[in-house]
């Protein structure tokens, strides 16, 4: 009788924990994931674990949404596929992964990192055809200038299902970007206003700002540029 209920009793404790612990993992889902996508570059030293040597790195770093995982993380030339990541607070963990590339080669990643004033910190471990290499680095997203006109476009859908909606947008030769300030979309029933200007739909403007390549929740590509300076350009 008391084998039973000691039985019963771990029985219990076992299912607790495991419900305890799948909660905490739920606990990702609805964390500012966005404020990590993007395209960063990246500047630092790493270190070759046959050799020792130490040599300076500059590399193109790029995030994306995951759907597995909280992220997708490509450290440029270095791996030639994307790596799952997952958030928690302002820092990303990067599990030990391996994959095999269309060449027959292996890759393999592990790191984490840390965005600290939209500044990215990361440290990571790579394998591949060109060895081993341990990282450090940093650095944050491009800021480039681009001309457009300004447009109203249908907001890309982020929940299902999709809650349609309105918002500005710039209308480029690469085709219709996402305009958002600090991170955040402009509906169309608000005003535009950049430094104290407002700007209206059909104004010719150019804007510099950070380019991101996101994901909705349909799995669509779209293109956001967050606003840091604009400015209205003569018919």
């Amino acid at each position: 009788m008391k084998i039973k209920i000691c039985f019963n009793l771990i029985i219990t404790l076992v299912v607790i924990l495991f419900v305890s612990c799948d909660k905490n993992n739920q606990t990702v889902e609805g964390k500012d994931v966005q404020r990590f996508l993007g395209i960063y570059y990246l500047e630092g030293t790493c270190e070759e674990y046959v050799s020792g040597g130490v040599f300076l790195d500059e590399r193109e770093v790029t995030i994306k949404k995951g759907t597995e995982a909280d992220l997708l993380i490509n450290i440029g030339s270095l791996t030639s596929v994307d790596f799952n990541a997952s958030v928690s607070n302002d820092s990303l963990y990067i599990p030990f992964q391996m994959w095999s590339n269309f060449d027959g080669t292996q890759s393999s990643l592990q790191g984490k990192g840390e965005i600290k004033n939209d500044t990215l910190f990361l440290r990571y471990k790579a394998g591949g055809s060109f060895g081993v290499v341990d990282c450090e680095c940093k650095g944050g997203k491009e800021k480039t200038t681009y001309i457009g006109t300004i447009i109203d476009m249908p907001n890309p859908c982020t929940t299902v299902p999709c809650l349609p909606g309105i918002i500005f947008g710039l209308e480029t030769f690469y085709g219709n970007w996402v305009l958002s300030i600090k991170s955040h979309w402009i509906w169309s029933d608000n005003e535009l206003i950049v430094e104290d200007t407002e700007y209206f739909i059909g104004d010719k403007v150019k804007i510099t700002g950070i380019i991101s390549r996101k994901q909705d929740a349909n799995s669509s590509q779209y293109t956001e540029l967050e606003i840091q300076t604009m400015t209205k350009l003569s018919e």
